[in-house]
Parts: structure tokens; sequence; C-alpha cells
């Protein structure tokens, strides 16, 4: 969960690059937050990785 909150964290911090990009980021934070807070509801505290062959 760590790596997401500070995945989260790098979100609002990136630069505004246009107002189609700045939409999509600020679209996408509310839904990765809403993501962890229904891991944590879960009892989650840690997640897998898939691995990609």
């Amino acid at each position: 969960m760590e790596k997401l909150d500070e995945w989260i964290e790098t979100m609002k911090s990136i630069e505004r690059v246009n107002r189609e990009s700045e939409y999509f980021k600020q679209s996408a934070i509310p839904y990765l937050e809403q993501y962890v807070d229904s891991l944590k509801e879960a009892g989650r505290k840690t997640v897998v990785l898939e691995d990609k062959q």
C-alpha cells in the first residue's frame, strides 16, 4: 500500500502539461485513492504484482 500512496503523492506533484493531461491526472487521483481505501477496508496491507511474461 505504501507504494500506491507514493504514486498518488507523485501524481499530485507532477507539473501541469496541458489541459487534457491535467484533467486525466485530476480524475485518476481520486480513483487511486478509492482503490487504496477499498484494499485497506478489505484488510489488505500488501498487494502482489502479477508477473508479466
